[in-house]
C-alpha cells in the first residue's frame, strides 16, 4: 500500500483488525523485516508496518532527518491512518524513534514496546575519536584550495564509516550522522506509558547494559532477555518473542 505524509510517498502494510500496533524498523531494512512477527499476530490485532522515509519502497526525505523528524514523520503518518492509541513497536533505530515520540510528551500511544532499541549514547574507545577527527579533517582538506586534488589521491572517504553508511545515499548518509548526534536519552524518564522490552544478550550493535540502563530510567517497563541471542533477537526467537507480544498487546 501507499500513502502520503509530509510530501513523501511512503510504502505500508496493514493486515488483521482490532487494536491497531505499529511497527518501526531498523536501519538498513524495511518493513519486510517484520512480516514473521505480523503473520503470527494479526489474528488478534491490527498490525501495521512501514517504510521509513528513505527506506524500501518510501521516498527519501528531502533535508537530512535526526531523531525528531522521524518522530514527526510516526505522528503524522498515525494520524494519516486515523489510528487511535496504537500500540508503538521499534527495533533499533525504530525504537529511538518511537522512545524520541513516547518521550516528549505525544498522548495517541497506548504502550511502548523497545526491542534491542538504540537511544543510550554509545561509549568508544579513544581510537574511535582519533578516527573521527581525521576523517572530519581529511573531508575538509578535500575542498581546500591549491592542496584539495592532490591530498584526493592518497584520502578516501568512502573506505570510512560502517556499511550501512557506506551503502547509503548522500541524503542517507547525512540522515545517519544526524540520528546518531542526536541524544534523546534524557527522555527516558518521561514516558508515561507500559513499556516492554527484548533484548538478546549477545547484542554487539545495542548491548544488554543498555537495556538495563533503559529499564531503570522509563518508569514501568519491564524486560525480555534471550539467552545466545543477537541484535535480531526477535527473529531468533520468533515464537517466544510473538507469544509475549501477543500476552502483552492483550493484557
Amino acid at each position: 500500500m501507499k500513502t502520503s505524509v509530509d510530501g513523501l510517498e511512503i510504502g505500508y502494510d496493514s493486515t488483521g483488525e482490532g487494536r491497531p500496533v505499529l511497527f518501526l524498523h531498523g536501519w538498513g531494512v524495511d518493513r519486510s523485516t517484520f512480516k514473521p512477527v505480523a503473520d503470527r499476530i494479526s489474528d488478534c490485532c491490527r498490525v501495521i508496518t512501514v517504510d521509513l522515509p528513505g527506506f524500501g519502497e518510501s521516498e527519501e526525505p528531502k533535508k537530512p532527518f535526526n531523531t525528531d523528524d522521524f518522530a514527526d514523520f510516526t505522528e503524522h503518518f498515525i494520524a494519516a491512518l486515523g489510528l487511535e492509541k496504537p500500540i508503538l513497536v521499534g527495533h533499533s533505530n525504530g525504537g529511538k524513534t518511537a522512545l524520541a515520540l513516547a518521550g516528549r510528551g505525544y498522548q495517541n500511544i497506548s504502550k511502548l514496546i523497545l526491542v534491542s532499541s538504540t537511544g543510550i549514547p554509545a561509549k568508544h574507545k579513544p581510537g574511535f575519536y582519533i578516527k573521527r577527527f581525521f576523517f572530519k579533517t581529511g573531508k575538509k582538506l578535500l575542498n581546500a584550495p591549491v592542496i584539495g586534488k592532490p591530498f584526493s589521491k592518497i584520502f578516501d572517504p568512502s573506505k570510512y564509516g560502517s556499511e550501512d553508511y557506506k551503502k547509503a545515499s548522500l541524503m542517507m548518509k547525512k540522515t545517519m550522522s544526524a540520528v546518531l548526534a542526536q541524544d534523546v536519552s534524557d527522555r527516558l524518564k518521561n514516558i508515561s506509558v507500559p513499556t516492554l522490552l527484548f533484548w538478546g544478550d549477545k547484542d554487539t550493535a545495542t548491548p544488554l547494559s543498555d537495556a538495563e540502563k533503559m529499564k531503570k530510567l522509563i518508569p514501568d517497563a519491564g524486560l525480555i532477555v534471550y539467552k545466545d541471542c543477537d541484535h535480531y533477537a526477535f527473529l531468533r526467537k520468533l515464537p517466544e518473542f510473538t507469544a509475549a507480544l501477543r500476552y502483552f498487546i492483550l493484557n
